[in-house]
């Protein structure tokens, strides 16, 4: 099982499920009674499959524990989250996903590579992630670039087919590494082409591990290529992080930021989270992309988390 397959569950049925055991007491409950709840008997078999898919998914990640008839939650930072904080619970399961030891298989000699558990969508991410966050496009269009897109050990294809868009839009979005684009000149207007209408777009991922790491302190200045060494380390998929090239997308040179994480610092100060800062006597230097300005980059020295 995977993630981006057409019957693989989706981003809000994880969700939903560890919402329901976040509710009881002692975060845990009778499987048969969270079924009932999640799936009851007057719904389709399709959600009791659903169900069976996602309670297996979140027990493959590590975040839930399923044994003797019982769910619990197997992991205590999600134990300790509000049922409520739906972007705490998206932090933990980013974390889930990109962790190494679900991605041990991302390469393998022969080209014949694993498609289940978080592989898929990190080989799907790692090539969306590097294409220009600046840039209008259709998704659909750059299918066949992206059959091509990563090194042979990688398998080649960063999709497998088109048919996997809808469930990578939409873990790709749940995730705060994407973007709806609401206006795309030439649309069909169908559902599945609607869903394909997304931009490479990593803010909110940005904005949630500069707020909850312990390298960053709010108002206090941080050089700017420990603040992108950071974000490579934590987002693994953008360009220059370790997933990303491990699939064979090729890294920014060692002092720019690249564009989607361009885009997300850039993003965040315009929209007063962040202060991008250019001391004059600084040794730290970091170029963005920026196309607002002549040389078509900004160059940096320090980041400040202002909020």
């Amino acid at each position: 099982m995977g993630l981006i397959n057409v019957d693989d569950p989706l981003p809000w049925h994880t969700w939903a499920t560890v919402r329901l055991l976040l509710a009881t007491k002692d975060r845990s409950l009778a499987e048969a009674e969270a079924q009932a709840l999640l799936a009851p008997p007057s719904l389709s078999e399709k959600s009791s499959s659903i169900f069976r898919k996602t309670t297996r998914l979140l027990t493959d990640l590590g975040l839930l524990n399923s044994s003797d008839g019982m769910l619990s939650i197997a992991d205590d930072d999600l134990a300790a989250v509000q049922r409520d904080d739906v972007e705490s619970f998206t932090g933990l399961l980013r974390r889930a996903v990109f962790a190494d030891e679900q991605n041990t298989d991302l390469t393998v000699p022969t080209g014949e590579v694993s498609r289940t558990g978080a592989l898929d969508l990190n080989r799907a991410l790692a090539w969306f992630l590097s294409l220009d966050s600046y840039a209008g496009y259709d998704l659909d269009a750059e299918l066949a670039r992206a059959y091509t897109a990563l090194r042979p050990e990688a398998g080649t294809k960063a999709l497998v087919n088109k048919e996997r868009l809808p469930h990578f839009g939409a873990w790709s979005q749940f995730l705060g590494l994407a973007r709806t684009r609401v206006v795309i000149a030439g649309g069909r207007g169908t559902e599945n082409d609607f869903q394909s209408r997304i931009a490479p777009d990593c803010t909110i991922a940005v904005r949630s591990v500069l707020r909850k790491s312990s390298e960053i302190t709010k108002d206090s200045p941080v050089p700017a290529p420990a603040v992108l060494l950071l974000l490579r380390k934590e987002i693994p998929v953008v360009p220059g992080g370790r997933h990303s090239m491990t699939v064979g997308i090729a890294p920014p040179e060692a002092d720019t930021g690249g564009s989607v994480l361009s885009y997300a610092l850039l993003r965040g100060q315009d929209e007063g989270w962040l202060a991008l800062d250019r001391l004059s006597d600084s040794e730290h230097r970091v170029h963005l992309v920026d196309p607002d300005t002549g040389s078509n980059m900004k160059s940096i020295s320090h980041i400040t988390m202002v909020e």
